[in-house]
């Protein structure tokens, strides 16, 4: 929780996140696979004149709400689904979904690139987005990494003039000595 006064503005900081997540490792099946599924809450300025949205203040963008950082934690109401599994011994996969709504319907949804103006939206779906994650284990110390993800965009998008979705594919290779 974020409880005080915002220091020059005069008003009162009255904002929370929360986080819930069940997951289970799926064993006697192949690959290993192990399913989470989680809820991240983080309110949103109601427009009363305090500040209601939460601040994340130190932000880690994709560890959290997605891989192609499309939102901040504020104003967010995410559920998701996690599973990873591994179908051969040196291999890796992961899938995270996601499905992004507005708290409030008055306040932007904050991206890290740049905030879209939603002010005239009347849709709280901001969108869906899905990472795919492959690892390859080349050895004791280096693996490869090949990533792609994708966001639908909502209504709440669509009414604020967005006229595309979003993809984001990246490799990398990493070498621990």
């Amino acid at each position: 929780p974020q409880f005080g006064r915002q220091s020059g503005r005069d008003k009162a900081q009255r904002a929370f996140f929360a986080t819930g997540g069940i997951g289970r490792k799926l064993s006697g099946l192949n690959w290993d696979p192990t399913i989470w599924f989680f809820y991240d809450y983080a309110s949103g300025d109601n427009g009363s004149g305090d500040w209601n949205g939460f601040n994340e203040m130190f932000p880690l963008g994709h560890k959290y709400l997605g891989f192609i950082d499309a939102v901040q934690r504020t104003n967010i109401q995410a559920p998701n689904v996690l599973l990873t599994m591994s179908p051969a011994q040196r291999w890796n996969l992961l899938f995270w979904y996601w499905h992004f709504t507005a708290d409030k319907q008055a306040a932007n949804i904050k991206s890290f690139g740049g905030t879209v103006d939603q002010s005239g939206a009347t849709s709280l779906n901001y969108g869906d987005e899905l990472d795919i994650i492959a690892k390859y284990g080349i050895g004791p110390r280096s693996n490869i990494l090949f990533g792609w993800s994708h966001l639908w965009r909502g209504n709440r998008l669509k009414q604020s003039g967005t006229t595309n979705d979003a993809d984001f594919f990246y490799t990398q290779w990493t070498l621990n000595f």
